[in-house]
């Protein structure tokens, strides 16, 4: 059986700031669970208490006071994340306002595989000019122009100027609900020139319109596109 691991942001940004044995352990433990994915890892490897906090997350240790939280789903394996006993309030004494708190953001993650897998459910009876639903990285830049709740007529006037750049279309995902959205593109980097950047949110793009075409539109509907705009797309391409 092959097993499949599935990480999240939360496991990506604790992962990074792990020290290089935690990471190199981490490695031993993904090499263990490969083959024996309902055995522990060593002896301090078990689920938390039932009916406790963090009830339903699994732990095993990396070293004497670093983690890594886990749950076993039949042939998947979901990281949450490396973190000490006083990250999630397991230390001694037990802190149950730091445990609460970390259940609830194991709970609210969303799983990359799990992302798309939404993205292709929701936009399946969709005809598309051209698309590559994927993940990608957002950058953000403020700009005088934009508006709160404008994000498709914002992105449009951030390519003013610009027409070698690409108007993104696909979603954001907003406490982890997925919301239809527009970005841009220049070169091999996406900006999103409407959303705080104090946040950090998870992106899926599904169309990418250069700008000509975009044009094309625009000067058809006098407004910019959405996603599910993108049937008039195949109707201007086939010149009707």
């Amino acid at each position: 059986m092959a097993i499949l691991f599935k990480k999240c942001k939360l496991f990506d940004k604790t992962f990074a700031k792990a020290t290089k044995q935690v990471q190199s352990k981490f490695k031993d433990f993904v090499n263990w669970k490969k083959d024996h994915p309902h055995e522990k890892f060593g002896s301090s490897d078990y689920a938390f208490s039932r009916g406790g906090h963090l009830s339903g997350f699994s732990h095993a240790k990396l070293n004497f006071d670093v983690s890594i939280v886990y749950k076993v789903d039949k042939d998947i394996i979901y990281l949450y994340g490396v973190f000490s006993h006083d990250d999630i309030g397991t230390g001694q004494p037990a802190n149950i306002n730091k445990q609460d708190s970390a259940a609830a953001k194991f709970s609210n993650q969303v799983f990359e595989n799990d992302r798309m897998s939404l993205v292709k459910m929701m936009t399946q009876q969709l005809r598309f000019l051209e698309t590559d639903p994927k993940g990608v990285n957002v950058e953000y830049r403020k700009s005088a122009m934009s508006r709160k709740k404008e994000c498709f007529n914002n992105s449009f006037k951030a390519l003013s100027g610009h027409p070698d750049s690409l108007y993104v279309l696909g979603y954001v995902f907003l406490h982890n609900i997925p919301i239809e959205h527009a970005w841009i593109k220049e070169g091999d980097r996406y900006f999103d020139v409407t959303l705080d950047p104090e946040k950090q949110h998870g992106y899926v793009s599904v169309a990418e319109i250069p700008y000509d075409i975009l044009m094309e539109y625009i000067d058809k509907h006098s407004s910019a596109p959405s996603l599910y705009d993108l049937n008039r797309f195949n109707v201007m391409k086939q010149g009707k």
